[in-house]
């Protein structure tokens, strides 16, 4: 009968919350950031198995400590039976009368004897009522300065080495320059970079990337005017500099360059590329000269593949298309500068060493390097993302989305660009459950509205928390953010029930909720919040984060269920619900709801007040008591 009892009165509540919670995690599966989605898939699986085993577990187990009581057996020890009638405190029997609470513990004794008491007055609850509303309003203006922001390196633990590097990288470099950025080319097959037309368009690329307004100047490193400078320079007069080559004139043409031996300074430029093993060591001959590919002068030709002349400008001109993909090969394994650019080539042939043929398939893709300016803002970074690959799509190389820029942090950009449209559709989305489930469990348009109101107010509430913490709009706030909505419903519901639940005038009904919902609630904002105050000195971002948002959630929750709901209630609260009749199993319109038993000291009178229901005259009969 008790167990019936205690889930009549306290099983609608937990059903409300719990299916509010699990559909507003539900419909959050649905957001296109993984984290948000992957943690309401988490929660709502929780949250179902915990609804679960509440009601048919944990009440089990109530059953059987009922009966424990039942037999006078002792908390903890049920196979040893008490002698007595009094209470026990471990091996000092009579401490049980000094410490014995009074029946249905001391916090609910609190609260009707002074919480309760002190909000009959219609002042006290009107300044109530104008403190909320001006909190909201703080909060609602604290909440309008929010920034996004997000930096990877809030994940490292603040007692890390990694720090130190991150310290000294901002010493030397932090206000120059930002993060690099790769600018990636497609597949040779998609674009055939040898044709004439396609360098125009691939040097072309490198130019608009360097005019980005965000982009550093200078900062572009194109491969493919490094390989075409590379093959120009055979053709300019050069002053020697090879120091293993002693050039017989001052000046010279570079391909034409020699030693007083009339061996050639510059080689390349006459000659294939070096022969090499397997293993990339160069192959000699037997008198010690390094083996080179076949002879052939190398040249540039114009628009048309015509070859033009030595010592023209290296604007306007283009590699060969016959030749195009040996000399790069040639360029890439000879020479310093080509090796340097030699990783951001996929070619089509895994071989260390690749033949003519393997060379003539191409290359699975290609990229060259630029860096970004110093941004510091959420917002430019997102207009840099952006503006960036509308300029890479515009030079043509290639078909649409073929070529694009990257670098890790677009992970994070692509993460301020949607997480503000992310955050306000699961918030929505999140309300939503909560008003249809908790009008469909409670079926009062009225209550529900106000319970949904309690909720925005706190979510409100919490986003002007974050401003004042220093606190920024990221994944990991908006997760927090959306199961605030789930606690915030589990504060306000069993008062908005119980309310309803209770007959009498709306201030008696208030005085009912609060007696029979206050402590429930009181107990489960405060045990939240001693779970999470041990990670209040956490080094993680994540764990600092997670306490200063439910700090709030505990604070703001349990304030608005246990204060301005009720007062609020008191006023314009809607009619009571028609009382069951257990015996005929139908509503009546005068049965009462029972109070609890009141303080049961020694030396305190045992009083038990029935048919009164929160009013002034059992808060009145309570205090008398006590």
């Amino acid at each position: 009968e008790k167990i019936g009892q205690t889930m009549g009165m306290a099983g609608v509540s937990i059903t409300v919350t719990s299916l509010t919670d699990m559909f507003a995690f539900l419909l959050g599966v649905s957001s296109s950031l993984p984290a948000l989605s992957d943690f309401c898939i988490f929660a709502f699986i929780g949250i179902l198995f915990d609804f679960f085993f509440q009601i048919t577990f944990f009440a089990g187990w109530m059953v059987l400590d009922t009966r424990r009581q039942k037999a006078n057996r002792i908390d903890g020890f049920p196979f040893i039976k008490r002698t007595t009638d009094t209470v026990a405190c471990c091996c000092f029997p009579s401490c049980g009368r000094i410490f014995a609470a009074p029946a249905g513990g001391r916090l609910r004794w609190f609260v009707t004897k002074f919480y309760v008491p002190a909000l009959q007055p219609a002042a006290v609850r009107a300044i109530v009522i104008a403190v909320f509303f001006g909190l909201f309003g703080f909060m609602a203006y604290a909440a309008s300065n929010l920034e996004q922001d997000f930096d990877y390196r809030w994940f490292v633990p603040s007692g890390a080495k990694l720090h130190e590097t991150f310290e000294l990288k901002d010493e030397w470099y932090g206000s120059y320059s930002g993060p690099p950025v790769w600018v990636v080319t497609p597949d040779s097959e998609v674009f055939d970079y040898s044709l004439i037309p396609e360098q125009g368009r691939l040097d072309n690329l490198a130019q608009i990337v360097q005019e980005n307004e965000w982009i550093l100047p200078s900062s572009v490193t194109a491969w493919y005017a490094l390989y075409r400078e590379y093959v120009w320079e055979c053709g300019q007069v050069v002053a020697p500099i090879n120091t293993t080559c002693i050039a017989t004139n001052a000046t010279c043409l570079k391909r034409e360059c020699t030693d007083a031996s009339g061996e050639l300074c510059y080689p390349y430029c006459s000659f294939g590329k070096v022969q090499r093993s397997s293993t990339g060591e160069p192959l000699i001959d037997a008198n010690n000269n390094t083996l080179r590919g076949a002879a052939l002068d190398k040249y540039l030709v114009d628009s048309e593949g015509n070859a033009l002349p030595d010592g023209i400008p290296v604007e306007g001109s283009y590699l060969p298309p016959a030749y195009f993909w040996s000399w790069l090969d040639q360029f890439l394994s000879d020479d310093p500068r080509g090796a340097a650019v030699a990783s951001n080539f996929v070619w089509r042939a895994d071989s260390y060493v690749r033949s003519e043929a393997e060379v003539a398939r191409g290359i699975r893709g290609a990229r060259f390097r630029a860096v970004y300016e110093d941004i510091e803002k959420a917002q430019d970074q997102i207009d840099s993302m952006t503006s960036l690959r509308s300029d890479v799509e515009s030079a043509g190389v290639g078909d649409e989305n073929a070529s694009y820029p990257y670098m890790f942090a677009y992970l994070f950009y692509e993460q301020y660009a949607v997480i503000v449209r992310e955050a306000i559709v699961n918030l929505v989305l999140a309300l939503t459950a909560v008003f249809f489930i908790t009008l469909l469990v409670m079926g009062n348009l009225g209550a529900t509205l106000l319970v949904l109101l309690c909720v925005l107010m706190v979510d409100v509430d919490i986003l002007g928390l974050m401003w004042l913490w220093d606190l920024t709009i990221d994944s990991v706030t908006i997760i927090n953010l959306v199961l605030a909505i789930g606690l915030t419903v589990d504060y306000s519901a069993h008062v908005a029930h119980a309310f309803l639940m209770a007959q009498g005038t709306h201030l008696e009904r208030m005085n009912h909720a609060l007696i029979e919902m206050g402590t429930a609630v009181i107990h489960g904002a405060f045990s939240t919040f001693l779970a999470v105050l041990v990670l209040a000195g956490a080094d993680s971002y994540i764990f600092t984060v997670f306490f200063k948002q439910f700090f709030g959630i505990c604070l703001f929750g349990a304030t608005h269920g246990l204060v301005f709901l009720p007062v609020v209630l008191s006023f314009i609260g809607p009619s009571a619900s028609e009382p069951f009749d257990k015996q005929h199993g139908k509503r009546t319109q005068d049965e009462p709801v029972q109070e609890m038993t009141k303080p049961s000291h020694a030396d305190v009178k045992e009083t038990r007040t029935a048919n009164v229901p929160g009013t002034a005259a059992a808060i009145s009969a309570g205090q008398q008591d006590v």
